[in-house]
């Protein structure tokens, strides 16, 4: 069957999901349909395939039944929703239909980051000890032209703050190690007090095997950022985003590690036009997991305690 796929919203990820679905499916039909039209009663033509989700984290619920069907998977962009009941609720009306629904965490298809998590659970780099992951990017570049205040980002309403719009790392810090048995969190508005989003964190997480992660999130970084480091007995991986690099340092010498030059966005459509068969896709179960380290990262927050082993 030809792949027709339905992209809901506009905007730079709209256009890049466009982009990928002709580069993995030059055959592909795409239509293209807003937000706001889709809010307003528009709907997906029944012979669509497959939907791309583009638009906001709230009141994904409310218009749950008009995007899911039958055969239908959907492609929700990060993250799953704005809250925990949210995606719950979401997990309960996915679980039903039978099809890979797939959320847009897109690092996992990063091949060097691939490459990192392989050496750690190959055991190549030795007992893990400590973990750093940083991201960073001054919020007023994200969209060039629109303003601060009015976009996404930065509007709690619509899912904005930090923990939602970085929550990549989140989501790789879960998929390379598992949920943190305890945590301690600060979450703060430094850069602008207009917003009513918080534009810095930072987590402590505590794993088993005497594990730490250090996690920083922020949209005020004028030097644009997203690096990992993961210190192990035998060598040290250090992944560079904005470097396209990948390293593993054993103190003696240094390897760049291997990678596709396939577009990481290119190879998530792919998983997702292509079905159930990719056990590394960023599900709508998995994508829950990061609701509820949010879910906790706010409610430490707003209580200035450190979370115990659940």
């Amino acid at each position: 069957m030809k792949n027709w796929v339905t992209i809901i919203g506009g905007g730079s990820i709209g256009d890049r999901h466009a982009a990928s679905i002709q580069s993995v499916d030059p055959q592909a039909r795409i239509d293209r349909l807003s937000y706001r039209a889709f809010r307003q009663g528009d709907e997906i033509a029944s012979s669509s395939t497959a939907v791309v989700y583009c638009g906001p984290a709230t009141g994904r619920v409310e218009i749950a039944d008009r995007l899911l069907r039958p055969e239908r998977p959907v492609l929700f962009e990060k993250p799953l929703a704005a809250s925990v009941d949210d995606g719950e609720h979401l997990a309960a009306m996915t679980l039903d239909r039978g099809v890979a629904h797939m959320v847009g965490y897109c690092l996992r298809y990063d091949a060097r980051l691939v490459q990192v998590r392989r050496q750690v659970l190959s055991g190549a780099i030795g007992k893990v000890h400590h973990v750093s992951l940083s991201v960073g990017q001054l919020l007023s570049t994200w969209r060039p032209g629109t303003d601060v205040q009015s976009s996404v980002s930065a509007q709690k309403s619509l899912g904005g703050g930090a923990l939602l719009e970085l929550s990549h790392e989140l989501d790789y810090l879960l998929w390379f190690f598992g949920s943190p048995k305890s945590l301690s969190v600060r979450s703060s508005t430094l850069g602008n007090e207009v917003l009513d989003v918080e534009d810095s964190v930072d987590l402590i997480c505590s794993f088993d095997d005497n594990l730490h992660a250090l996690v920083h999130l922020d949209m005020l970084d004028r030097s644009t950022h997203r690096q990992c480091r993961i210190v192990g007995s035998k060598a040290t991986c250090l992944w560079d985003s904005r470097a396209e690099s990948a390293v593993v340092d054993t103190g003696v010498e240094k390897t760049l590690l291997s990678h596709s030059s396939e577009s990481m966005y290119d190879q998530q459509m792919a998983a997702f036009l292509g079905g159930a068969n990719d056990p590394e896709r960023a599900t709508v179960t998995t994508s829950l997991e990061v609701l509820r380290l949010i879910d906790r990262c706010r409610m430490l927050n707003s209580t200035d305690e450190t979370d115990r082993a659940l």
